[in-house]
């Protein structure tokens, strides 16, 4: 009963009709495996692509110490030569924002840097410190190396070409 129920439910096989070369060729471009891969292969290369791209971008970093708390039994020595035993507690804590850009035509780096500091020291004497850097710029460029930035960027110029014409290879094998 099954059977005779999904043999009704199936098209008839003089419905299907048969394939010319033009569509086989058309029908392989778009869902053989080669094809398939070579798409694939293509959208790795275009990713490649961006991830270059985006290093190239300014980079934000945001880095800190929350409060480090340390205690310890510190010897004190007194006027009359003997040593008295008091407690000594340091907290300190830390934080920093940086923003650099890397220089393309030079291959260098530039940084714009704040940071904050906290120092609190508590027991004999009393002690509280902030420090602070509001503003640090700093240019990095290294005189006898090659501008890897420019070299990098060729490379990646040529291997985006280079799987364009795979993947155009690719196709043409497919088709033949």
């Amino acid at each position: 009963m099954l059977c005779a129920a999904i043999l009704a439910a199936a098209p008839p096989l003089g419905a299907q009709h048969p394939l010319t070369l033009q569509e086989a060729i058309s029908l392989a471009e778009r869902q053989g495996l080669q094809a398939q891969a070579a798409r694939q292969t293509l959208v790795a290369a275009r990713a490649r692509n961006r991830a270059f791209g985006e290093r190239l971008l300014p980079q934000i970093s945001l880095g800190g110490t929350v409060p480090n708390y340390s205690r310890a039994i510190v010897p004190v020595i007194q006027p009359d030569g003997s040593q008295l035993f008091t407690p000594l507690q340091q907290t300190t804590s830390q934080l920093g924002v940086t923003v650099s850009q890397q220089l393309p035509f030079t291959g260098g780096s530039l940084t714009v840097s704040s940071s904050l500091q906290r120092f609190e020291m508590t027991g004999a004497q009393q002690v509280r410190t902030w420090s602070s850097a509001p503003m640090t710029v700093s240019l990095q460029q290294d005189i006898l190396r090659p501008n890897t930035m420019k070299w990098d960027a060729r490379v990646q110029d040529l291997t985006i070409e280079i799987s364009r014409r795979q993947y155009a290879e690719a196709r043409e094998a497919v088709a033949q």
